[in-house]
């Protein structure tokens, strides 16, 4: 059954993060660039 619940967790991350989690990091990044060309930044 655990063959199951980790097949499951595959094809959910896959779909909720489909660039994975690299691509999430990417985004994380660009947001953190585009906040501090506004002075939003926090320290």
């Amino acid at each position: 059954i655990w063959l199951y619940f980790l097949g499951a967790i595959f094809v959910g991350v896959t779909l909720y993060f489909p660039k994975g989690l690299v691509g999430l990091l990417h985004k994380m990044k660009k947001n953190q660039k585009v906040n501090i060309a506004k002075g939003e930044a926090k320290p």
